[in-house]
């Protein structure tokens, strides 16, 4: 016989003024934020890339914003 295993699930507190309807958009603008560095990091090609060149890494990557709002503007 196998002993029942429980979960445990802390209680969540909070000191914000906020009301409790309040906390779930708060989170979905966080997460609205979140996809757009998300998006730049694994699907623009921002995520690892490093070299010793300050100048073409500098460069590279304002290439990368550019294309990138171009892509954002167009699709709005």
């Amino acid at each position: 016989m196998t002993p029942i295993q429980r979960e445990f699930t802390p209680p969540l507190t909070t000191n914000t003024p906020y009301p409790l309807e309040a906390i779930g958009q708060l989170y979905r603008d966080r997460a609205d934020c979140e996809n757009g560095f998300d998006e730049l990091k694994n699907q623009w090609g921002w995520g690892g890339y490093t070299t010793q060149d300050i100048e073409r890494c500098n460069l590279s990557a304002q290439a990368v914003a550019l294309v990138y709002n171009w892509c954002s503007t167009c699709n709005r």
